[in-house]
């Protein structure tokens, strides 16, 4: 369960060096799939981990307050002031990183996929491309002096 949940959190499989130590996800779901999610990760990374989420900053995050979700796990806590706080530009995904053991603590939330409309049938027009040149038949024009 908590590879799964570190993988949907994080785009990538956790090294040998990543340590899950608590992880949850919920869903929620209509007729049509997944209406609503929401997942928690506390995990002490591998220093590829670190680089990945705060040096090359793969999801964006800023500075920002971290705003645990109603829904929040019992042991999904932390102390906010020993903790740096970063967050997406939605809001909906939320890290903090506690430097003293290099501890992250994340949780994100969203909606299931946007579903489809149909396009409406687009009334086509042939064209004839035997009176269609490569080239057009005028010369370009010449810069003034």
């Amino acid at each position: 369960m908590g590879e799964e949940v570190f993988k949907r959190a994080f785009w990538r499989r956790p090294s040998a060096e990543d340590r899950i130590l608590q992880a949850e996800r919920h869903e929620w779901h209509d007729a049509e799939g997944v209406s609503r999610w929401q997942w928690f990760l506390i995990v002490d990374p591998s220093p590829s981990l670190l680089q990945y989420l705060r040096e090359q900053n793969t999801f964006g995050l800023v500075a920002g307050s971290f705003e645990p979700l109603a829904e929040s796990p019992v042991w999904f806590r932390f102390d906010s002031q020993a903790v740096e706080t970063f967050r997406s530009l939605d809001g909906g995904m939320h890290l903090a990183y506690r430097t003293k053991d290099h501890r992250i603590y994340a949780s994100a939330h969203g909606f299931g996929f946007t579903k489809s409309t149909a396009m409406p049938k687009a009334v086509s027009t042939p064209v004839y491309l035997d009176s269609v040149g490569r080239l057009p038949n005028t010369s370009p024009p010449t810069p003034e002096d």
